[in-house]
Order: C-alpha cells, then structure tokens, then sequence
C-alpha cells in the first residue's frame, strides 16, 4: 500500500493492521488482536492511500473508537505509531479460521497468539547462496532435553540454511517431573515448529493450564486465582470483593471444567479462543516425543559424552571431543548442559550471579501419584513451612513437588512433611539447584540456553517459559556473519534484564506471604531483595492497581516491565492476591460498566462446558474432534 510520505512513522510501538481474505480490519496493539467492526477494508484502505490531513485520521480514528470503545488520543496515537500493513497471504485458511469473533465472551478481542504468524512485517533476510568465511554455517548444539531439543527444532524451522547438530549422552537420566507452562508454548509448539495439535494431544497427551491457585498470602483459609489472559481487576474486586470470577478462565478453573462446551442441542464447541491456556506435560513424555522428531529431521542427533573441550587463542570454543574420539567444531556452540554449564559456565567461564538475596529456596522434594478423579486446570501453589508445595496434573497422574530451603530443613524433615499433606505418594525424590543467571547469555561463540544460563526457582513455571524465550531471542536476531558482534550486548542486555525482571516479580510472592509463620517467612518478608521492582510496588501502593495506571497510559510502564506474560497483570494479582493494599487513584464506574453482564455470561458458559476430565479424554482419544471443533 502507498504511504505518502507525511504520515510515515517516526517510532515502533508493536501495532500492525492485517486485511484478511473474509473482508475483515484486523489490528493488533501491542499483542491483543481486535477486529475492527463497521469499518470495510475499500474504506480503510481509501482513507489509509489518501491520507494528508487531520480531517482523515480523525475519520479512521472514529470508526475504531466507536468498534473497539477506546479513546481519540489512544486510537490516534496508534495510528501514528503504526508499524505495518500485512495483507493476508492467498490459501491462508488459518488466519480466515482465526479472525471469527468470540461473542459468547461479550468481548471483540480475538486469540492474539492465532493470528501472531500473519503480523510479522514482510522483511526479508538477504543472504547468498555461498556462504562466505565469516558466515553462520554450522551450529552444535551440547546437551538435550527440553532446552537442546526446543534449540535444535527451532534452528531447523527458522534457519533452515544453516547446519545443525545435537549432541547428548543416554546416560544423563531425565528428571520425569510433571512441567508446567506458560501460553508462549502454545505459539512455539504449534506455530514455530508446525507440530500438529492433533499429533500433540495423542502422543504427548498434554492437560490444560488456565493458570495458578495460589495457598497464599493471608493466613487462614484463604487463596486466589491468577488465570492468564487480560482483564480489569479494578471490576471484580469491587463486584466480588476478591479475585473470583474476573474472567471465563477464572469461572472454569474455580469449577473444575474443561475446554470444551456442549450446547442445548448436544453439539460441542471449544473454549480455546475464549480462554487463556497453556499445557501441563509429563516430562518423560515430552522428550520422548521432541526425540522422536529429532531423529526424524535433517538435523544430525549424536549419542554422545564430551570428554574435553579445547579453546582458540580468542577465547573461542574451537573443537570439542568426543568419548568416540570425534572432534566436533562450530562457528556457534549452544550450550544446554543444564546447572553443569559445561561450556558457558566452564569453557570460557562467564562469571555466575547468584540470587540468593531474593530467593532463598535451593531444593525439592518430588513424588507422585495416580489420579483418578477429575484433574484441575490449574496448577496449586500451596504454602508450607519450609517453602510451598506445587501440584501439576498431568494425564493419570498428579506431581507433587516441595520446594524448600535448606538453611531452614533437612531432606528427611522436608520429606516428612511433604508425606504429611500427600500420604497417596510412595516415592520421593530430592532435587537440587541453584538460583541465579550467568553474567553473558552469548560469550565469545557460545551461548547458554536453560538452566546453562540461568535459573530462579519453579514457582510460576518460568523454566520452559524462558526457554522459548533465550530460542526465540538468539533466533531472531542472529547476524549473517560472524564479524557483526554488535548484537551480543543488545542481547546479553535483554535476556540479563528479563531473568532479574522474573527473579524480582518472584520476589513479591515470598516477600508479602503471610499464610504460615515460620523462620523461613520470617526471613523472606524481612529480607527478601525486590529493589529491581521497587518503582512498580510504589506505584501500585501510591496510586492504584497497575493495569488501571496502563489502561490510563499504555506506555507509561514499558520501561519497567521485561516480560509481558509476568507484566503489571501479574503484579497486581500477586499484590492484591496478598492484601497488599493499593492507592485509590482509579475507580470504577458503576453505570458504564459491562462486568455484571460479562459475569453472568461466563457463568452460563461455565455450566455448559464439561468436566476437565471429560474434555482432555475427548481431545485425546477422538483426533477427529480436533479438526472439527479446534
């Protein structure tokens, strides 16, 4: 599309418009996706090509401030921060599936993460077909599990030109406890690397995370709800009183359903677009499956042990031996070797930062159990004396997992205490780590990826999060050549920054519990460093819930927050989860709000949906259901 040259933009605020095939203006602003009613794509596009003054962007800017309810100067200020025009590519029948509204919801916001593959602006990576010297050519990847094999699969999708090999060793068992994730995963899995629901859900058999019940905060009996998604807290507080029922995923989870609702007539319809989700996996399970596809690529899978590892006079990692006597040589090592951090953290030593002044937890105690009953859809944050207990459902099973510190407990006093609140497990496990990052996530040719980098502890299932992140990052944004290292520091800046971002947000959670008094809270409350986050609590004590001060000001915080799935939504129902009291700044206004209806809908929706048992046994045992309701 013609732009005059007067309204190209100056600035990038993550806002693009996509022109589907069905007719429809979709816009996405900064990762919610909207359809834009009352507005034709022969009227935008008329208006958008002849655009010179003031009197046609107000014309646009009505028509979205009249479909999508928000304000001049928001919708004005998008449309001069604008970025792009997609056009939807022809056959693309994903995206025409993807852009149907949502109307039991009583919303117009749409599943970003469907349409984020369509939103990607159309530039091009220029590259020859001979490669030079000083070109990216070949890629060993040391180390497997989940971080290796994510690495390997996304170097194969979104670089396939390059050369790439894993390297891990059979003889480094795998842990097998229940993970839990975070939405990223569902984009990375099914987008990323093109893995088929349908072959997901058989061989994997994931169950569904809406989002985390926590044991947390006041004593006595009290918990609260985070589910994922948007939505205004300010509402349901003064409805409520409380965090209950704030979206559909809250009503769901808060009556143990699924996914999958069944109308009066006995036809069944998904939730998937309604509801924010992500997966809970067996690990075991999940590796096995990630193997598999391994094996069956083009990438080169090397059962092997490193015995020695040699260094260039630059520091580099030249060669790497074998216990078959190979030599194996790169220009990029990608280190997944876990907390050894056999390369990062050995080779060419990047120094280690430790977070033990935020968190103080070091171990785990883990079991599980069969489970017969119907699986929640979430996963339970449970406060205990020493630390909290997590509980992920996985299919037939329910982990269980204590994490405590060992200043304050031994092993057999954690395992006593764990057996006490789950005497169904037989079996437990110690598990050690450490929490902390590496000072470089790329030094010299070596980048580290998982727990080779870094680590804060499992509450808010940041491991395989971080994961796809550290993938995506070092993906994205690797150079041609091997001489354009400017890069490194933007990105050794922005995983540093994102890792110290979680380990604070994660500080919250321990400083403000008051559920249990034990030495171990005292000291979390009394000692806890959260000072990296200190402007976000002020603000929030000061003025009011986060998202109000957001909604207000959509870029006010950005500076502040490193991770938009742990962002001001996150702080907010941590905060006031906790009785952390906020200011009173905003309000809500009675007579224009929507919330009482919405609420009432979610509830009606709610008592369709089936059991979360009934809805995970259909989605696996019925491939047929996928392709027809998903």
């Amino acid at each position: 599309m013609p732009l005059l040259k007067s309204f190209i933009p100056t600035k990038k605020k993550g806002v693009d418009i996509l022109l589907n095939k069905t007719g429809d203006v979709i816009v996405r602003l900064d990762g919610e996706t909207h359809k834009i009613s009352g507005l034709s794509q022969l009227e935008f596009t008329t208006i958008w090509n002849t655009i010179d003054g003031k009197k046609d962007v107000d014309a646009i800017c009505l028509m979205v401030m009249e479909s999508l309810q928000l304000t001049k100067d928001f919708v004005q200020g998008t449309l001069e921060g604008l970025t792009g025009i997609v056009l939807e590519p022809s056959g693309d029948k994903q995206t025409s599936q993807a852009v149907t509204d949502a109307p039991d919801t009583g919303e117009q916001k749409l599943h970003a993460e469907k349409l984020s593959h369509t939103f990607y602006n159309q530039h091009i990576r220029i590259s020859s077909d001979k490669k030079g010297e000083s070109e990216y050519k070949k890629i060993v990847i040391v180390g497997g599990g989940t971080a290796g094999y994510f690495a390997a699969l996304a170097f194969q999708k979104l670089r396939p030109d390059l050369e790439i090999t894993l390297v891990e060793s059979s003889k480094i068992p795998v842990i097998g406890v229940g993970e839990a994730t975070t939405p990223v995963i569902l984009s990375f899995l099914h987008e990323i690397l093109e893995i088929s629901p349908l072959e997901f859900y058989s061989e994997v058999k994931p169950s569904w995370k809406l989002g985390i019940k926590f044991d947390w905060g006041a004593p006595g009996d009290n918990s609260f709800i985070n589910p994922f998604g948007i939505n205004n807290l300010l509402e349901s507080h003064y409805y409520n009183g409380s965090l209950d029922h704030v979206t559909l995923g809250t009503s769901l989870m808060m009556d143990g359903k699924g996914l999958i609702a069944k109308n009066a007539d006995g036809s069944l319809y998904s939730l998937m677009n309604q509801v924010g989700y992500a997966y809970h996996l067996e690990n075991r399970s999940l590796i096995a499956y990630l193997q598999k596809r391994i094996k069956a690529s083009n990438i080169t899978w090397l059962d092997r042990t490193i015995e020695d590892v040699t260094l260039a006079e630059n520091g580099d990692v030249a060669s790497i031996l074998t216990d078959r006597s190979e030599t194996l040589t790169a220009d990029l090592f990608v280190d997944c070797t876990g907390f050894r951090s056999v390369l990062l953290g050995g080779a060419v030593k990047s120094e280690y930062i430790s977070f033990d002044k935020t968190l103080f937890t070091d171990r785990a105690v883990t079991g599980r159990f069969a489970e017969s009953e119907n699986p929640d859809p979430f996963t339970l944050a449970q406060s205990m004396k020493h630390g909290w207990n997590w509980s992920i459902p996985v299919n037939g099973e329910t982990h269980r997992g204590y994490v405590f510190c060992s200043d304050h407990c031994s092993d057999d006093e954690a395992i006593e205490e764990m057996h006490s609140v789950n005497p169904e497990i037989e079996a437990f496990k110690i598990v050690r780590f450490k929490s902390g990052r590496h000072k470089e996530f790329w030094k010299n040719n070596v980048v580290g990826i998982g727990n080779a980098y870094g680590f804060v502890e499992p509450l808010e299932s940041t491991g395989l999060h971080m994961i796809i992140e550290s993938v995506k990052t070092l993906i994205h944004n690797l150079p041609l050549s091997k001489n354009n290292t400017s890069i490194k520091g933007v990105i050794n800046k922005k995983i540093g920054n994102q890792w110290d971002y979680i380990k604070w947000f994660l500080g919250i959670h321990f400083k403000y519990n008051h559920k249990i008094e034990s030495p171990f809270w005292a000291r979390c409350q009394n000692e806890c460093d959260v000072s990296g986050v200190q402007d976000l609590i002020d603000l929030y004590t000061e003025l009011g819930p986060l998202t109000a001060i957001e909604e207000n000001d959509p870029e006010i915080l950005l500076p502040l927050v490193h991770d938009k799935i742990f962002g001001t939504h996150g702080f907010d129902y941590m905060l006031i989860g906790q009785h952390v009291p906020y200011g009173n700044q905003f309000a809500i206004n009675p007579d224009k709000s929507k919330y009482p209806a919405k609420r009432q809908k979610w509830q009606e929706i709610t008592a369709q949906a089936l059991s979360n048992r009934e809805s995970l046994e259909l989605m696996y045992n019925h491939p047929e259901l996928i392709k027809q309701i998903v």
